[in-house]
């Protein structure tokens, strides 16, 4: 329901990830899915918003801002695939 709203904003390009059991791995997840959708590449600036604690909060209230390198983007480019909507 989230993934399908969020692709009638605007400026946003939502990706379905695996269910992350720390906010650390959820992050990396979210980093790997906007480098293998083809929507973030090195030197781009991410911003990523999720509810925390991880898999319990039914509001956003996290925001992350990560700038990709070129080295974070090599290796996150060929990982397994991204499962989209």
């Amino acid at each position: 329901d989230t993934f399908h709203r969020l692709a009638l904003s605007w400026g946003v390009v939502p990706a379905m990830c695996h269910h992350q059991p720390t906010d650390v791995m959820l992050f990396a997840e979210a980093c790997r899915a906007a480098i293998q959708t083809g929507v973030c590449h090195p030197e781009d600036m991410l911003i990523l918003t999720a509810g925390m604690p991880v898999g319990q909060s039914k509001y956003t209230n996290t925001m992350r801002i990560f700038h990709v390198t070129e080295e974070d983007y090599n290796s996150y480019k060929n990982w397994m695939p991204v499962v989209n909507g």
